[in-house]
């Protein structure tokens, strides 16, 4: 009975996102310029926004990634992540679909790595055990305390590689008890990645924002 209730909730969060968007595009453009076929590129402008580097954090080759609207467009699922994403769902029993809707969400999209080749926002914390040789940077972050954001300076883990950090973030999600109810739905990639949201990120649309990505972009 939760699960339905929370799917229910999940869909009905989904439409109510979705709906308002429409509502902005509609009221900005007389209704004849909106197309029927314009779903994809609605939920494209809502993950642009979710997934768009802020304008100091990145530069690719002496390029921030916007176009005229200022959004984020780079939307590339490199060869070596969706491999390594295989990878963690062999050995560790994560859904490869739940490993890339991460990496796009954390990373945006690879381009924001907190200068440590951390592409899933890992804390030294959280993931020290699983490192050979633990190393940090430090990085100011926030914290949500009854829904307002608190600066915090937080102490990431820095990795040598693109390769290790994933591998070290598979041991840690199958490693630790916070993610044990996941795990029980590894066929299911949308509801572990639900569970998954319930301890990973403070963002209460977390679990919303993965299962869009998974949705939109077709990760299983």
């Amino acid at each position: 009975m939760r699960s339905k209730i929370g799917w229910l909730s999940l869909g009905m969060c989904l439409g109510f996102m979705l709906g308002g968007i429409i509502l902005f595009l509609l009221f900005k453009n007389p209704p004849e310029q909106v197309r029927k076929d314009d779903s994809k590129e609605i939920l494209d402008f809502v993950i642009g926004e979710w997934t768009n580097p802020e304008p100091d954090s990145i530069l690719v080759a002496g390029i921030i990634h916007r176009d005229k609207s200022g959004i984020f467009q780079l939307r590339k699922i490199p060869d070596t992540v969706r491999a390594l994403a295989s990878h963690i769902e062999a050995y560790c029993k994560i859904p490869k679909g739940v490993v890339i809707a991460q990496w796009i969400l954390e990373s945006k999209w690879g381009l924001c790595s907190l200068g440590a080749e951390n592409y899933f926002g890992m804390t030294l914390a959280a993931v020290k055990k699983y490192m050979q040789q633990p190393k940090y940077v430090i990085q100011q972050d926030k914290r949500f305390v009854n829904g307002i954001a608190i600066p915090e300076i937080v102490r990431f883990a820095r990795f040598k590689n693109i390769a290790e950090c994933f591998n070290v973030y598979g041991q840690y999600i199958q490693g630790s008890k916070l993610y044990a109810n996941a795990f029980k739905h590894s066929d299911q990639p949308e509801k572990f990645a639900m569970e998954l949201a319930k301890h990973y990120a403070a963002d209460p649309e977390y679990a919303i924002k993965l299962v869009t990505l998974m949705r939109r972009y077709k990760l299983e």
